[in-house]
């Protein structure tokens, strides 16, 4: 009987023992597919942001063009005003002269 009871003993803690790897198992499990899960979640970021990133590249490319296009755009509407402006100018310097060489035959005259 004693040889029973110590088979008996022995059986159980093999038991326990067995118990005790298959829940340090499962912890380990566990934490092995919460890391996983971390990893998947990190990399889904990564890529979210690596996107996110050239999205903004693109749109700063694209102002970047924009604003050139508007710059060169505006230099030349202001190089065609000042072409308008001298061409103004230059009427006006015509017709003055035209009407002072006027006043100038009748006070001849």
């Amino acid at each position: 009987t004693a040889e029973r009871e110590e088979a008996a003993r022995q059986r159980r803690e093999e038991l326990d023992q067995e118990r005790q790897r298959k829940v340090e198992m499962a912890a380990q499990e566990k934490q092995q597919r919460a890391e996983e899960h971390h990893r998947r979640l990190d990399d889904e970021r990564i890529l979210a942001l690596g996107a996110k990133e050239q999205r903004i590249r693109m749109q700063t490319d694209q102002l970047e063009r924009m604003t050139k296009a508007m710059e060169n755009d505006a230099k030349k509407q202001r190089e065609a005003l000042e072409q308008r402006l001298q061409a103004v100018l230059e009427r006006k310097e015509r017709y003055m002269r035209k009407v002072i060489t006027k006043a100038h035959a009748s006070s001849e005259g």
